[in-house]
């Protein structure tokens, strides 16, 4: 009992320096962060950046951002980690990890519909052959066989010319969430990771459905 009240009074005093580092030596220098998301929960991805950058190098790669989400190497995987790898480097700073963890905390289910359902509408056109969306749907699961039972249940919410629009594919998704169920899990999961009191400011929750043509960060550009 007495180890283990120490063990916890030990920990305290870790997380109250590492805090008052936090607030002394990085926060003055990304203090425009805060427009975005309060000091609390800047110092929490503050700490998880830390933790994942293994190799000191003070930027977030691929591989850890797999690591963290607990995800294989995948093509959606790799248009995920392109929400934080915003100039497409391959590795991510802590500005950008800061951007594209707080959009994908906040997506909503009608993004991640739009954000797959882009991928495959090379025209801009918000439309997609049934065959285009079975390539869609085996892309977000991860595999080469067709999901017989959601792609029927895309496919009727086919028009008349046999197109599916992005409207009728998140209605489909909004019966069926199912349907794109391994992202909203990896949210999950990442909002798991964050606990309970992280938190983005509302004022930045900017719904990016109807822009629809840019995979930029919904926070705005906050590199300076």
């Amino acid at each position: 009992m007495g180890l283990s009240l120490s063990a916890a009074s030990t920990g305290k005093k870790r997380r109250e320096r590492a805090r008052a580092k936090f607030n002394e030596e990085i926060l003055p220098n990304i203090s425009s962060l805060l427009h975005h998301v309060d000091a609390d929960s800047l110092f929490v991805l503050y700490s998880l950046f830390s933790s994942t950058d293994k190799d000191l190098d003070g930027q977030f790669s691929y591989s850890e951002f797999r690591k963290l989400f607990g995800i294989r190497r995948s093509f959606i995987s790799e248009r995920i980690y392109l929400l934080i790898d915003e100039d497409n480097s391959g590795f991510a700073g802590f500005h950008e990890f800061v951007n594209g963890i707080c959009r994908i905390y906040t997506m909503e289910e009608s993004e991640w519909c739009a954000f797959v359902f882009r991928i495959f509408d090379l025209d801009g056109r918000k439309m997609l052959t049934l065959a285009e969306c079975d390539a869609l749907l085996r892309m977000v699961a991860g595999t080469d066989h067709s999901d017989h039972i959601h792609l029927k249940h895309v496919n009727s919410f086919c028009d008349n010319e046999g197109m599916v629009t992005l409207t009728n594919f998140q209605k489909a998704v909004s019966s069926q969430p199912m349907i794109i169920g391994h992202l909203l899990v990896v949210q999950g999961n990442l909002r798991t990771l964050l606990g309970e009191t992280f938190s983005v400011l509302k004022s930045n929750k900017v719904v990016t459905t109807n822009e629809y043509t840019s995979n930029n960060s919904i926070l705005g550009e906050i590199h300076g």
